[in-house]
């Protein structure tokens, strides 16, 4: 009966746990900053007063820019959200949450922030997209940064 002796495998243990822990590692890196694409886009789009929005009515368009200084959609004050405190300013209620490994989360604690996106008709609230519009504006970036990732982890 022949023998053979198969060695390395230690040295091949300690590569895949020191590969794991680099996947691990950057990959948080890179999910975190395709998140901050995507927040960033949606504030873009908000900001951009898209044209396929339906208008405010003249009339609640001068209360609102009496009421709270500006008259776009989706845009007004100057308070920032907290945990317990939804923005004033639907803008800055969009956050980036940690939701686990290599697992972000991009979204807006304002109770309306639903109704905003998709409408709510029996309010008359047209639907305004713009977190849709966002993530389809990111994808080509994100795209970016996964390819960076897997370069930074195989080279």
């Amino acid at each position: 009966m022949s023998q053979m002796k198969i060695t390395g495998f230690e040295d091949l243990g300690k590569a895949l746990v020191n590969l794991s822990r680099a996947v691990e590692r950057k990959g948080d890196k890179r999910v975190q900053r395709a998140a901050n694409i995507v927040r960033t886009n949606v504030i873009k789009v908000i900001n951009s007063q898209p044209g396929n929005w339906r208008a405010l009515s003249l009339k609640y368009a001068e209360r609102k820019a009496a009421a709270r200084g500006s008259n776009k959609i989706l845009i007004s004050g100057v308070r920032t959200a907290s945990s317990n405190t939804p923005s004033i300013n639907y803008r800055n209620s969009f956050d980036i949450e940690q939701t686990g490994k290599a697992r972000f989360e991009v979204g807006s604690n304002h109770p309306q922030a639903r109704a905003l996106e998709f409408g709510f008709e029996p309010r008359n609230l047209p639907a305004r997209p713009h977190l849709e519009p966002a993530i389809d504006e990111s994808k080509t970036a994100i795209a970016d940064e996964y390819k960076e990732f897997l370069r930074e982890v195989f080279n």
